[in-house]
């Protein structure tokens, strides 16, 4: 009885061990084809249209000019990608201006050739200043892609056929085995069952694979079924208890993500309605110049609100990637608060509430610390209290925590509000990113409930902590602590009182330069633009000819590197190159990193929209001076250039 059993189990193991890999083996081949296929052609009409976009932008000079030796050079340089079998450049009426033949003898004409599955054909115009001059046909060869698919198909056959085979030989030596001490289980699980003799063991010869594991705890079941029962249902009890509570908490945070996804998605729009509503509306010729002011001042208050959201969205994303970093510098706490109150000081008084800033003695002025994220804190904090006050007052306290210990305590911040406040366990959930106190919250005072959650973390890389406390109806108090890292030397605030008291002549920040007496100091500059958009060449070009500034275009790094060089020749230089560090043909960093190693030594300034810290060191680590992210702010890039143009013109008389 035992052989037949064995054989007819071990012949089961190795048909099924058999059937399960040939299945897996066809299955994973078919699968790879089939998604090879699907991708191939997609790819390689994406790969064409690439091919085409990029020879169209490198002919349109030569189509705009009708350069014909230009055209064919950059026809012929093709020749490097064998898939591109032939290219046809017509004018903007059609006539043929140039073709490009891969191999000729074995390609239909242009003219009377159709596309077919192994072939990918595409069109793309031929654009110059945003009028199409031309047309650029490419025709893409599928063939050799499609027969490596075949090789590749075969070989992974090949192997999955081995595979199989060296299974069903290992199976068919190895079953006899594992027959026999599951036979021995199974007879003393029938006798036990039939007998309820729990005396009953099993002999275990397998004391170090599973098998003996199996019969081990099998040997031990019969000596405590009982008990291991009670515990595995108090076990299971747990559990499920365990199970539902996560589930719950999943399903909560999956509804928060909704409910800020469907918030976000209404705070984006609700701006870029009214930037392209208004935009819309400033293209009519007749509209009365002060409805065109304030309607650009309403696109720029809209754009200000919506890259306040994008900014944000990243502070939050580099929160979850744990890459939120603040600096350590000096920082004029004064200087801070004065900022902070004349920002929300207007709006405070649109909703007609009393602002008031306090410092209570001894404070430190200067500390050395990160005062964007001091300021950011400060501002989400007040600008959450002008938002959910209607009538009353808002308080701003600045002191220490322990007045007894200048040097050492910590700073307290302390936003006091009238607004309507909180109950117990919306303050409880404040605090989480994606929320906020609770749906109706949002619906009737907008917002995206990531500033607090930004702010509570920028507290912890601070050195402190964000609290809350609230009374429904009566009003809120937010308190938040830095880290005091005030010098020695350092000047404390001896006298309490408010802000206004407080800032003398001494304390008060210098006005900004007058932005006409800058752009006189800027006048007869030379500065290189390197930017491939066009949108981007002519804004930041006009920014620059208002201020008197001379400007250079060049739309890749390659013709910044050839411009260069050419002014060089001479003997002339240019006072500044503004570098965008993403472009075609060679990018900013590429560029900046020739330029540093063939000795040149003036400033260049990265201009880029990537915001992230890693991206401002990568900038400066390929030899910028400094780092500007999109979008420009006029003052801020005029200011910067005369910054730079100042130390270049220094280190020049020094050198003379």
């Amino acid at each position: 009885m035992f052989k037949r059993m064995n054989q007819k189990f071990g012949t089961r193991l190795v048909v099924l061990t058999m059937t399960v890999c040939s299945i897996a083996v066809i299955l994973s081949c078919v699968c790879f084809i089939i998604f090879q296929l699907a991708q191939l052609r997609p790819n390689s009409q994406q790969t064409a249209k690439s091919i085409a976009q990029m020879t169209a932008i490198h002919s349109y000079a030569a189509v705009a000019f009708d350069d014909k030796q230009a055209l064919h050079e950059t026809l012929v340089s093709l020749r490097a990608i064998p898939d591109v079998q032939w290219v046809k450049i017509t004018d903007a009426k059609g006539n043929v201006l140039d073709h490009y033949f891969n191999q000729p003898q074995s390609i239909n004409h242009p003219e009377s050739h159709k596309e077919t599955f192994t072939e990918v054909q595409v069109t793309v115009p031929i654009i110059h200043d945003k009028m199409t001059i031309g047309h650029l046909q490419l025709h893409y060869d599928l063939k050799p892609q499609l027969l490596n698919l075949a090789y590749e198909s075969l070989f992974i056959l090949l192997i999955g056929l081995f595979a199989v085979s060296v299974a069903a030989m290992i199976g068919m030596r190895k079953h006899h085995e594992l027959i026999k001490p599951i036979h021995a289980l199974t007879t003393v699980a029938h006798t036990v069952r039939d007998s309820s003799n729990y005396t009953i063991r099993v002999k275990n010869d397998n004391t170090d694979d599973e098998v003996g594991t199996l019969i081990d705890v099998f040997n031990s079941m019969l000596d405590k079924t009982q008990h291991v029962y009670d515990e595995l249902e108090q076990r299971v009890e747990e559990r499920t208890g365990q199970l539902n509570e996560a589930l719950e908490q999943a399903m909560a945070a999956s509804q928060a993500k909704s409910l800020f996804l469907a918030n976000m998605s209404h705070e984006i729009r609700t701006p870029m309605t009214a930037i392209l509503g208004f935009s819309e509306i400033l293209q009519d010729q007749n509209l009365p110049i002060n409805e065109r002011v304030k309607y650009l001042q309403t696109i720029e208050r809209n754009g200000k609100h919506l890259l306040a959201i994008i900014n944000d969205i990243l502070d939050i994303s580099k929160i979850e990637a744990q890459q939120l970093t603040v600096e350590s510098i000096k920082t004029d706490l004064l200087d801070i608060l004065h900022d902070v109150k004349s920002l929300m000081q207007a709006k405070a008084l649109e909703k007609q509430l009393q602002f008031i800033v306090r410092i209570e003695a001894p404070f430190p002025q200067v500390i050395l610390s990160d005062p964007i994220r001091i300021r950011q804190v400060l501002v989400n904090l007040l600008s959450n209290a002008v938002k959910f006050t209607s009538e009353g007052s808002i308080t701003l306290t600045a002191r220490l925590a322990d007045p007894s210990d200048p040097m050492h305590s910590k700073l307290a911040f302390e936003v006091r509000d009238t607004g309507i406040g909180m109950s117990q366990s919306q303050v409880d959930k404040i605090f989480l990113p994606f929320t906020q106190a609770d749906e109706s919250t949002t619906r009737r005072f907008g917002g995206t409930g990531l500033g607090l959650t930004i702010s509570l973390k920028l507290t912890h890389l601070l050195g402190g902590n964000l609290t809350a406390s609230s009374v429904e109806g009566r009003g809120s108090v937010f308190s938040f602590t830095i880290a005091n890292n005030a010098q020695e030397s350092c000047k404390m605030i001896e006298s309490s009182g408010t802000l206004g008291e407080l800032l003398t002549e001494e304390f008060n920040k210098p006005d900004p330069a007058d932005a006409n007496q800058l752009s006189t100091s800027l006048a007869g500059l030379q500065v290189l633009l390197v930017e491939d958009g066009i949108d981007n060449q002519k804004l930041i070009g006009m920014l620059l000819k208002r201020a008197g500034i001379k400007v250079h275009i060049a739309d890749n790094g390659q013709r910044a590197l050839d411009k260069i060089s050419e002014v060089h020749a001479n003997d002339q230089r240019f006072d500044v190159i503004l570098m965008d560090m993403q472009m075609p043909v060679m990018d900013g960093y590429t560029a900046t990193r020739n330029l540093r190693q063939d000795g040149y030594t003036g400033p260049i300034i990265a201009l880029t929209a990537n915001a992230m810290n890693q991206d401002r060191d990568s900038c400066l680590k390929a030899g910028c001076d400094d780092y500007m992210a999109k979008p420009i702010k006029k003052q801020l890039l005029l200011e910067i250039i005369a910054k730079y143009t100042q130390r270049s013109q220094s280190a020049n008389d020094q050198a003379a």
